[in-house]
């Protein structure tokens, strides 16, 4: 028979917890001996639970494996020179040599760039990965103010540049992507007096914009020209910024897709607005509306006067933005599907509240 705590009398006498009576009784335990029971019980699970806890210090706490002490400069010099390709050294070395100049190590950062400049001569017959190489080691010898030696590395990327086949079905649109790469970077590194190479920029911008002529994909021909717009914006002629946008305007008006040339339009009005050139900016901004006015699909028109209106608040031009949001609203209202009906209201919303409601 068991008691309320639920040990049996002759068990627990059984086991000397309480003065035993008789080992074959089957009467309960009185009160007293379930209260001595149950303390003993306690007292002996306490100590259960602190030799657990205890058992690691006494067998040997294993040591936590402490933090590897960081590399030094040498240590990461030796590796990267170390390693078995070329090209795999020349892009360590580069990234060291800009970590060690942003962490103030300048001498450090110096002869990272010089050990990846001899690696990068060392790679042979892959003009595409030495073209990549050079441009990184470009920028990073800009980074650390050796501009005559981002100049010859620029150089080198261009010679790389040439070697460059067309990806093999006749489309030159990575090459004139290179060209652009490069013309960027030239105007970038500057000479004592502040000013960047024109020559070399114009003679990579020329070679893109000639290779574009061959390009069938409107996407493709913007794609380039407009990403020529920030290099031609720092030379000091400005003939041939504009030559390069009366030659974007031209491909503008061939466009068949209209909303496709609105919106590349408005895309060229931001970046001219980032380059400093306010007035080019707003003067094709102001042919992007017109594209949009003259939209005869209300789906097309409206989505053009959405995005339109995102960038005539980027120009600041906000009255004009608000009326071209709410108009395009009231367009999108006459579109068979509700999903174009909601994405055009959610835009033109977004736009009206940046406009101050």
């Amino acid at each position: 028979m068991r008691g309320g705590f639920g040990f049996s009398a002759e068990l627990v006498r059984a086991a000397g917890t309480v003065p035993s009576r008789t080992i074959y009784s089957t009467y309960d335990l009185t009160f007293s001996e379930k209260v001595l029971a149950m303390s003993r019980f306690h007292r002996l699970f306490a100590m259960f639970v602190l030799l657990l806890i205890a058992l690691p210090c006494l067998v040997g706490c294993p040591e936590r494996p402490s933090k590897p002490e960081p590399k030094s400069f040498d240590e990461l010099f030796v590796q990267a020179k170390r390693l078995p390709e070329p090209a795999t050294q020349a892009k360590r070395l580069t990234d060291l040599g800009i970590v060690q100049w942003k962490l103030g190590a300048r001498q450090n950062a110096r002869d990272a760039l010089n050990a990846a400049t001899l690696a990068c001569s060392e790679v042979k017959d892959n003009p595409e990965v030495q073209l990549d190489l050079y441009k990184s080691l470009a920028e990073a010898e800009q980074t650390i103010l050796r501009q005559s030696r981002a100049r010859d590395a620029l150089e080198a990327a261009g010679k790389a540049q040439v070697l460059i086949k067309d990806d093999g079905a006749g489309d030159p649109i990575k090459r004139a992507l290179g060209l652009v790469d490069l013309a960027e970077l030239q105007a970038k590194i500057v000479n004592s007096q502040g000013e960047v190479d024109g020559v070399a920029v114009k003679t990579l911008g020329i070679q893109a914009e000639e290779l574009t002529d061959g390009f069938e994909v409107f996407s493709n021909k913007i794609d380039v020209l407009s990403r020529l717009i920030v290099p031609y914006s720092k030379l000091t002629d400005s003939a041939d910024l504009d030559r390069l946008l009366g030659r974007i305007n031209a491909v503008m008006d061939s466009a068949e897709m209209e909303r496709a040339a609105c919106d590349a339009m408005c895309d060229v009005a931001i970046l001219l607005s980032q380059a400093g050139k306010k007035e080019e900016a707003n003067a094709m901004l102001d042919g992007a509306i017109a594209k949009a006015a003259a939209i005869v699909d209300i789906k097309s028109k409206a989505y053009a006067k959405v995005g339109v209106g995102a960038k005539l608040v980027t120009l600041g031009r906000t009255d004009e933005a608000r009326t071209h949001a709410t108009n395009a609203k009231e367009i999108a209202q006459d579109i068979p599907e509700r999903t174009d009906i909601v994405e055009i209201n959610k835009q033109a919303d977004q736009i009206i509240a940046q406009c101050g409601g």
